[in-house]
């Protein structure tokens, strides 16, 4: 048998060395184990924490998406409802609509008719003087003329059409039935008809400003022509009393109430043509002042009228208040107050026109005689005697006529 002992020692080194080196390895391996173990346990740690962070904030959004569904849910359902109150409050302005433009229809029928009216009345005032014969312009005044009446007030018969107008306009909404029948055909698109209308009433309205610009231009204008005949008057009145003389005055006073139409331009043709103008200008202002004094008194008798009745309905409402829930006592009380105010209307309208009366007696009874160098053209106005029937006849219908007035 044969011995390798250098072998053997050389083979049990190895195994020593590689048992070393095996242990080595072990220990190495155990640490590294270990450390990744702890690495991964540290690494899942974070995870579930992180997870456990995300799975909070997705709780906290899922919160807040159901409190964002619920308030759209409210949302909706409040948008809902506002939808239908919208609806119903559509129908409610196309009603009011179709009302109104019905309203706005007869308001522009009205207005129309007001404006035709106003134009005439303007035209009647402004060839008034031109179509007046001789025997008008030497005849006086008559205050229970209700022609008269309408034609020295534009201004009050203004203001009684727009007080028709309010009333018309007033009593539009009570009525639709009249409505209805009046203008059965409705436009299908109610926007472009209630415009055009109010271009329309927008356009009637200019008109009729203007017509009133006009009306106050011309009343103006009458205010200075009367204030201007005034002086002139003035003047004539003093030269005729300083060149006439008593006897001639009274001579020629017996033959004034004689004085016709005829023998009138008998006595103008006798003069010149410029004598004949200046007399026709004198009495054309003359009549303009008698119709500027008749026109301001007249509107002094509606004012007073108006006071007249408010402080009888003022009397009224304090008595029915005085007597309290009793029925008897309140008609008791108005037909005890009644009378007096009728007394008072009365009495005052009746002194108004006895003022209304004298004024123009005294306006009338002035002598315009133009006396020139040669003495050729004496020409006297006709002297107005007012007896007491035709001042209670006046007194009379302007009494009834204010107090249908008061009473409408």
């Amino acid at each position: 048998m044969i011995d390798f002992p250098p072998f053997q020692e050389q083979l049990q080194q190895s195994r020593t060395e590689l048992q070393e080196t095996t242990e080595e390895l072990k220990t190495q391996h155990q640490t590294e184990l270990q450390a990744l173990s702890e690495k991964h346990s540290e690494e899942l740690q974070l995870k579930h924490e992180e997870g456990e962070k995300r799975v909070k904030e997705w709780e906290a959004r899922k919160t807040e998406l159901l409190e964002e569904i619920e308030s759209l849910k409210n949302k909706v359902s409040t948008l809902k409802q506002s939808i239908k109150d919208g609806v119903d409050e559509r129908k409610i302005h196309e009603k009011k609509g179709m009302t109104m433009l019905k309203d706005l229809k007869r308001q522009l029928h009205a207005e129309r008719k007001r404006a035709e009216k106003l134009q005439e009345r303007l035209q009647e005032v402004l060839s008034d003087t031109k179509n007046k014969s001789m025997e008008e312009l030497f005849r006086p005044a008559d205050l229970g003329d209700p022609l008269h009446c309408d034609a020295s007030s534009v201004s009050s018969w203004s203001t009684g059409a727009s007080g028709l107008g309010k009333d018309s306009t007033a009593s539009g909404p009570q009525s639709p039935t009249t409505n209805n029948n009046s203008f059965p055909s409705v436009s299908p698109d109610p926007g472009d008809e209630y415009a055009e209308l109010l271009h329309r009433l927008a356009e009637v309205q200019e008109e009729k400003w203007a017509l009133e610009e006009k009306v106050n231009h011309l009343e103006t204008s009458n205010a200075c022509m009367a204030d201007d005949l005034l002086q002139k008057t003035a003047i004539i009145e003093h030269y005729v009393m300083s060149t006439h003389s008593a006897g001639r005055r009274q001579s020629q006073h017996a033959d004034d109430s004689k004085l016709t139409l005829k023998k009138v331009m008998d006595l103008v043709k006798s003069g010149d043509h410029s004598e004949l103008h200046e007399m026709n200008k004198k009495l054309q202002l003359m009549l303009e002042e008698t119709l500027t004094k008749n026109m301001h008194l007249q509107q002094d008798l509606e004012m007073m009228s108006q006071e007249v009745v408010r402080l009888s309905k003022l009397s009224v409402q304090s008595a029915s208040a005085a007597a309290g829930n009793d029925s008897k006592q309140k008609q008791q009380s108005t037909r005890t107050e009644t009378p007096a105010d009728t007394n008072l209307e009365s009495q005052l309208h009746k002194d108004l026109t006895d003022v209304t009366d004298r004024d123009l007696a005294d306006v009338t009874d002035k002598d315009l005689t133009d006396v020139t160098d040669k003495d050729s053209v004496d020409i006297t106005d006709t002297s107005v005697s007012e007896n007491p029937d035709s001042e209670g006849t006046s007194a009379s219908g302007s009494q009834n006529h204010d107090t249908s007035g008061a009473d409408s």
